[in-house]
């Protein structure tokens, strides 16, 4: 490189670092498993997948909530303005927002991450990842640059619980345990009502190489219910059946079955209030 395309660079540079900007927010990582080892038409399933999570998605979920919003006749104070980045087989989703406003925030997240898990089963894709809550530094859709706390936080994460699905940091389930933002003191009236609206919950989640460790979990499976109670753990099996499992690999989709069973155990409480 000669001195003048090094100057170039080096302006090139220092202008990109200007752009980039701070934000505090949620962050989710989540990585495809199997991913690596997809086949060329797994490949090219993968791709229109990731077209559907970064695009399509976030268009149907404003659709939807500004519908719901019609209907209770009320407005969020949140604009929805969340970026969804991939690097490879890997999603980061950046939803910033005011702390006052994370019990609503996580609201939104919480969809997202639901349909996004749900969407990829669809294609025989099993996501798994973690969500921080802090600070960090975004460069634009057109950079990709993204780095910070809160980023950090969550990728760290990302592959310790040894499921498929999505657990929140143990530094940013403190969030969760403040009052403001508690989202596990609602009443509800029956087992359905618990499984399609609570969001987040509690769990002694299993851990990479062993053991457990109690964790606030973003509750995806509730999403699978439809009429039956039941059907949450048989729509499970039918995504699971015929899914590429390599030895080894297993484990992740028993213990995300045990979730479910035990989600299923937790939403019985309900109905006998």
């Amino acid at each position: 490189m000669g001195a003048e395309e090094m100057v170039a660079a080096i302006d090139s540079a220092a202008h990109q670092l200007e752009e980039v900007e701070s934000f505090f927010g949620i962050v989710v990582v989540m990585d495809a498993l199997g991913a690596k080892s997809l086949t060329m038409q797994g490949a090219r399933d993968f791709l229109q997948l990731r077209d559907k999570l970064v695009n399509d998605l976030p268009k149907e979920h404003k659709e939807f909530y500004s519908q719901m919003q019609d209907a209770w006749g009320k407005q969020s104070e949140i604009v929805p303005a969340y970026e969804v980045l991939t690097f490879g087989d890997s999603f980061i989703f950046l939803f910033p927002c005011e702390r006052h406003e994370l019990p609503e925030a996580l609201t939104w997240v919480q969809g997202w991450c639901g349909d996004s898990i749900l969407s990829a089963m669809e294609h025989k894709v099993f996501l798994r990842g973690a969500l921080s809550i802090g600070e960090y530094l975004y460069g634009g859709s057109q950079s990709n640059t993204v780095l910070g706390p809160a980023v950090a936080d969550a990728a760290t994460w990302c592959e310790q619980v040894d499921w498929i699905g999505l657990s929140v940091t143990p530094s940013a389930g403190y969030f969760l345990e403040r009052q403001s933002n508690r989202l596990d003191s609602m009443q509800y009236e029956s087992a359905h009502e618990f499984l399609e609206l609570k969001t987040f919950i509690k769990y002694s989640a299993p851990i990479k190489g062993g053991g457990r460790e109690e964790l606030w979990t973003v509750m995806w499976p509730g999403l699978l219910v439809s009429d039956e109670l039941d059907s949450m753990l048989q729509k499970l099996a039918e995504y699971f059946a015929g899914a590429p499992m390599p030895k080894g690999s297993e484990g992740k989709y028993a213990n995300t079955w045990k979730y479910a069973q035990w989600l299923l155990e937790e939403s019985m409480k309900w109905d006998s209030h």
